[in-house]
């Protein structure tokens, strides 16, 4: 099997996937600020119910800058406040509010929100959306990579070829039927999954062939494209993209291998007539090499079978018309 149908036949598999995945996801509509692949990402939400101010608290990141936004219960108005991020005492995350250096708010360990200053605590609120750490590219390395009797690659915490019935925590997203072209797999997603990696918010797929992990899907879902890429490369090592564009779409891909992990990067745009982006679809793909080796194998070998049942009907057909025509000769006698 030549290697650029292997491409296509992932491709296939991915771009099914990326269709049903439209039809249960609402599209993402993007507009001339989205082109850098940059939205707003929530960090959390908490309640302050102190006396006569109760609101509900969030805090997000947009462009590259911190907010926290005050929505108050009273009257429905909201305050917005600009803030600094900064790496608080004993691993604490600390937002310091721009232009007033004293004023500060920490995430403790609990994941409440205290808002202090120079004096100590003004009050805490406590946590209603809990935040999401913050994957970077050391804690994906510390993860992604497991040991299999001293050896051996994956996908965080689950290593290539990991039987199913091993993992008490999946659940199942779809089913792919398979022929002797595209292999039959099931694809599942993971309750308790950390959606968050580097700045981009993710939604990651599990898929299995006999029962064996080969495959996991990260699909961009908001947030920053460009760090989740450089997440990817600061593990895997940079590549080059190739870059298609068609009528009213762009493209760009990246493929390679890594000890024994095959990756690909993909980003498609489609455009609307005045050339804006209508519509964004990313993706990375990592994949075992040696599982691929198999199902070439398993494919090969089910293609032969196929051969060699539509010839031995054929031959069964050949036959059966001998056999008649040898009747109508004797009838004819």
């Amino acid at each position: 099997m030549t290697l650029s149908s292997k491409y296509k036949k992932r491709v296939f598999k991915l771009l099914t996937l990326s269709f049903f995945l439209a039809i249960v996801f609402q599209a993402q509509s993007c507009t001339e600020s989205n082109k850098s692949l940059s939205a707003r990402e929530v960090i959390g939400r908490w309640r302050d119910d102190s006396p006569q101010i109760s609101s509900t608290v969030e805090l997000y990141r947009q462009n590259g800058r911190y907010y926290l936004d005050y929505r108050f219960d009273k009257d429905g108005s909201k305050a917005t406040q600009e803030l600094t991020s900064e790496e608080g005492k004993k691993g604490t995350q600390q937002f310091r509010r721009l232009g007033h250096p004293s004023d500060y708010y920490v995430i403790t360990q609990d994941n409440s929100l205290e808002s202090k200053d120079n004096q100590g605590i003004i009050f805490t609120a406590r946590p209603i959306e809990m935040p999401v750490q913050r994957v970077t590219s050391k804690t994906l390395g510390d993860t992604t990579k497991v040991p299999v009797s001293g050896k051996g690659e994956g996908f965080r915490d689950i290593s290539w070829g990991t039987d199913i019935s091993t993992l008490n925590n999946m659940e199942l997203f779809h089913a792919f039927d398979g022929n002797s072209y595209v292999i039959a797999s099931k694809t599942y997603t993971r309750r308790g999954d950390n959606n968050k990696i580097g700045d981009a918010n993710v939604s990651i797929h599990y898929s299995f062939w006999n029962n064996k992990l080969y495959e996991a899907t990260i699909h961009w879902e908001s947030g920053s494209w460009e760090s989740l890429v450089q997440t990817i490369f600061e593990k895997y090592g940079k590549h080059k993209f190739k870059v298609e564009k068609g009528y009213r779409r762009h493209e760009k891909t990246a493929a390679w291998t890594h000890g024994k992990t095959k990756i690909v990067i993909s980003e498609s745009y489609s455009l609307n007539s005045d050339e804006s982006i209508a519509a964004i679809f990313a993706y990375v793909n990592l994949s075992s090499v040696d599982m691929e080796k198999q199902q070439d194998a398993y494919l090969q070998q089910a293609k032969k079978q196929e051969r060699d049942k539509e010839n031995a009907a054929k031959q069964q057909e050949e036959s059966l018309l001998k056999k008649r025509a040898k009747a109508a000769a004797k009838k004819d006698l």
